[in-house]
Protein backbone atom coordinates (compact mmCIF):
# COMPACT_ATOMS: atom_id res chain seq x y z
CA UNK A 1 0.00 0.00 0.00
CA UNK A 2 1.05 3.57 -0.71
CA UNK A 3 4.02 2.68 -2.91
CA UNK A 4 6.07 5.62 -4.20
CA UNK A 5 8.96 4.89 -6.53
CA UNK A 6 11.34 7.81 -6.75
CA UNK A 7 13.03 9.06 -9.88
CA UNK A 8 16.81 9.14 -10.07
CA UNK A 9 17.97 12.51 -8.61
CA UNK A 10 18.84 14.04 -12.01
CA UNK A 11 15.14 13.93 -12.96
CA UNK A 12 13.81 16.17 -10.22
CA UNK A 13 11.66 15.82 -7.13
CA UNK A 14 8.61 14.18 -8.74
CA UNK A 15 8.21 10.47 -8.02
CA UNK A 16 8.36 8.07 -10.95
CA UNK A 17 5.06 6.57 -9.85
CA UNK A 18 2.54 6.63 -7.04
CA UNK A 19 0.56 3.44 -6.47
CA UNK A 20 -1.85 3.51 -3.53
CA UNK A 21 -2.62 -0.19 -3.95
CA UNK A 22 -0.77 -3.10 -5.58
CA UNK A 23 -1.86 -6.61 -4.59
CA UNK A 24 -1.17 -9.94 -6.24
CA UNK A 25 -2.59 -13.32 -5.24
CA UNK A 26 -0.19 -15.93 -6.60
CA UNK A 27 -1.38 -19.41 -7.56
CA UNK A 28 1.04 -21.45 -5.44
CA UNK A 29 0.44 -24.72 -7.32
CA UNK A 30 1.41 -23.13 -10.66
CA UNK A 31 4.50 -21.51 -9.17
CA UNK A 32 5.75 -24.89 -7.94
CA UNK A 33 5.57 -26.05 -11.56
CA UNK A 34 7.66 -23.09 -12.76
CA UNK A 35 4.70 -21.07 -14.03
CA UNK A 36 3.80 -17.63 -12.70
CA UNK A 37 0.02 -17.33 -12.54
CA UNK A 38 -2.02 -14.92 -10.48
CA UNK A 39 -5.52 -15.70 -9.27
CA UNK A 40 -6.21 -12.01 -8.72
CA UNK A 41 -4.28 -8.79 -9.06
CA UNK A 42 -5.21 -5.25 -8.11
CA UNK A 43 -3.25 -2.41 -9.69
CA UNK A 44 -4.10 1.14 -8.68
CA UNK A 45 -1.64 3.51 -10.33
CA UNK A 46 -2.62 7.02 -9.26
CA UNK A 47 0.21 8.93 -10.95
CA UNK A 48 3.05 8.26 -13.33
CA UNK A 49 5.64 10.93 -14.18
CA UNK A 50 7.57 10.73 -17.42
CA UNK A 51 10.37 13.30 -17.20
CA UNK A 52 12.67 14.62 -19.93
CA UNK A 53 15.73 16.52 -18.68
CA UNK A 54 17.14 19.71 -20.18
CA UNK A 55 19.69 17.58 -22.08
CA UNK A 56 16.90 15.35 -23.50
CA UNK A 57 17.28 12.21 -21.36
CA UNK A 58 14.12 10.31 -20.27
CA UNK A 59 13.71 8.96 -16.75
CA UNK A 60 12.31 5.65 -18.08
CA UNK A 61 15.45 5.02 -20.13
CA UNK A 62 17.68 5.48 -17.10
CA UNK A 63 15.48 3.40 -14.80
CA UNK A 64 15.39 0.57 -17.37
CA UNK A 65 19.19 0.66 -17.69
CA UNK A 66 19.68 0.48 -13.91
CA UNK A 67 17.24 -2.44 -13.58
CA UNK A 68 18.92 -4.37 -16.42
CA UNK A 69 22.38 -3.85 -14.90
CA UNK A 70 21.24 -5.04 -11.47
CA UNK A 71 19.48 -8.10 -12.89
CA UNK A 72 22.59 -8.99 -14.87
CA UNK A 73 24.70 -8.82 -11.70
CA UNK A 74 22.17 -10.84 -9.72
CA UNK A 75 21.25 -13.62 -12.14
CA UNK A 76 20.79 -16.13 -9.35
CA UNK A 77 18.48 -13.78 -7.46
CA UNK A 78 16.35 -13.31 -10.58
CA UNK A 79 15.62 -16.99 -11.29
CA UNK A 80 11.88 -16.34 -11.03
CA UNK A 81 12.20 -14.33 -14.26
CA UNK A 82 12.93 -17.61 -16.04
CA UNK A 83 9.49 -18.98 -15.09
CA UNK A 84 6.74 -19.03 -17.71
CA UNK A 85 4.00 -16.45 -17.30
CA UNK A 86 0.67 -18.30 -17.13
CA UNK A 87 -1.72 -15.38 -16.84
CA UNK A 88 -3.95 -13.48 -14.46
CA UNK A 89 -7.46 -14.78 -13.80
CA UNK A 90 -8.89 -11.47 -12.58
CA UNK A 91 -7.02 -8.17 -12.94
CA UNK A 92 -8.58 -5.04 -11.44
CA UNK A 93 -7.04 -1.86 -12.87
CA UNK A 94 -7.35 1.76 -11.80
CA UNK A 95 -5.25 4.34 -13.65
CA UNK A 96 -5.21 8.00 -12.64
CA UNK A 97 -2.96 10.32 -14.58
CA UNK A 98 0.27 10.48 -16.53
CA UNK A 99 2.32 13.65 -16.32
CA UNK A 100 4.79 14.35 -19.10
CA UNK A 101 7.27 16.85 -17.66
CA UNK A 102 9.55 18.24 -20.36
CA UNK A 103 12.34 20.36 -18.89
CA UNK A 104 13.96 20.54 -22.33
CA UNK A 105 10.86 22.14 -23.91
CA UNK A 106 8.50 23.07 -21.04
CA UNK A 107 5.72 24.12 -23.43
CA UNK A 108 5.33 20.42 -24.35
CA UNK A 109 4.58 19.34 -20.77
CA UNK A 110 1.12 17.82 -20.38
CA UNK A 111 -1.09 15.89 -18.02
CA UNK A 112 -3.23 13.02 -19.29
CA UNK A 113 -6.18 12.02 -17.12
CA UNK A 114 -6.68 8.34 -17.87
CA UNK A 115 -9.92 7.84 -15.96
CA UNK A 116 -9.78 4.05 -15.69
CA UNK A 117 -11.53 3.02 -12.48
CA UNK A 118 -11.62 -0.53 -11.13
CA UNK A 119 -11.75 -2.08 -14.60
CA UNK A 120 -11.92 -5.88 -14.56
CA UNK A 121 -9.80 -7.83 -17.08
CA UNK A 122 -10.34 -11.59 -17.39
CA UNK A 123 -8.66 -12.34 -20.73
CA UNK A 124 -5.00 -12.63 -19.73
CA UNK A 125 -3.87 -16.24 -20.08
CA UNK A 126 -0.39 -15.68 -21.55
CA UNK A 127 2.25 -13.03 -22.15
CA UNK A 128 0.80 -12.42 -25.63
CA UNK A 129 -2.64 -11.87 -24.08
CA UNK A 130 -1.12 -9.34 -21.68
CA UNK A 131 0.57 -7.45 -24.53
CA UNK A 132 -2.66 -7.49 -26.57
CA UNK A 133 -4.63 -6.13 -23.60
CA UNK A 134 -2.03 -3.40 -23.02
CA UNK A 135 -2.17 -2.46 -26.72
CA UNK A 136 -5.98 -2.32 -26.69
CA UNK A 137 -5.92 -0.19 -23.53
CA UNK A 138 -3.38 2.14 -25.16
CA UNK A 139 -5.55 2.34 -28.27
CA UNK A 140 -8.67 3.14 -26.25
CA UNK A 141 -6.88 5.83 -24.21
CA UNK A 142 -5.35 7.39 -27.35
CA UNK A 143 -8.74 7.58 -29.06
CA UNK A 144 -10.33 9.07 -25.93
CA UNK A 145 -7.52 11.65 -25.80
CA UNK A 146 -8.10 12.47 -29.47
CA UNK A 147 -11.78 13.16 -28.82
CA UNK A 148 -11.18 15.08 -25.57
CA UNK A 149 -8.62 17.39 -27.22
CA UNK A 150 -9.39 17.65 -30.94
CA UNK A 151 -7.12 20.72 -31.19
CA UNK A 152 -4.04 18.70 -30.13
CA UNK A 153 -1.49 17.63 -32.76
CA UNK A 154 -3.04 14.53 -34.31
CA UNK A 155 0.11 13.05 -35.80
CA UNK A 156 1.49 11.85 -32.44
CA UNK A 157 -1.87 10.42 -31.38
CA UNK A 158 -2.30 8.67 -34.73
CA UNK A 159 1.24 7.23 -34.43
CA UNK A 160 0.36 5.99 -30.93
CA UNK A 161 -2.81 4.35 -32.30
CA UNK A 162 -0.85 2.74 -35.16
CA UNK A 163 1.74 1.30 -32.75
CA UNK A 164 -1.00 0.00 -30.44
CA UNK A 165 -2.73 -1.73 -33.35
CA UNK A 166 0.57 -3.27 -34.47
CA UNK A 167 1.05 -4.75 -30.97
CA UNK A 168 -2.42 -6.29 -31.04
CA UNK A 169 -1.45 -8.56 -33.93
CA UNK A 170 0.23 -11.70 -32.50
CA UNK A 171 3.91 -12.06 -33.41
CA UNK A 172 4.55 -13.64 -36.80
CA UNK A 173 0.98 -13.23 -38.05
CA UNK A 174 -0.07 -10.92 -40.82
CA UNK A 175 -3.47 -9.23 -40.65
CA UNK A 176 -6.22 -11.01 -42.55
CA UNK A 177 -7.09 -9.39 -45.88
CA UNK A 178 -10.25 -7.29 -45.91
CA UNK A 179 -13.24 -9.25 -47.18
CA UNK A 180 -15.88 -8.13 -49.68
Amino acid sequence: HDLRLLNPPAFGPEPLLVAPDLRFELDAVSSLAGRIRFKEAWVHLAEFNLVRTVDGRLNLDEVEQVVRERLTRRRSAARWLEADFAGIDRLYVTLGRVNFIDRHRPERSRTFELGVTNELVTTIRSEDDFHAWMASLTLRLAIEELYRHPEAPRRKVIDLIRRALARMIPRGEAPAPAGP
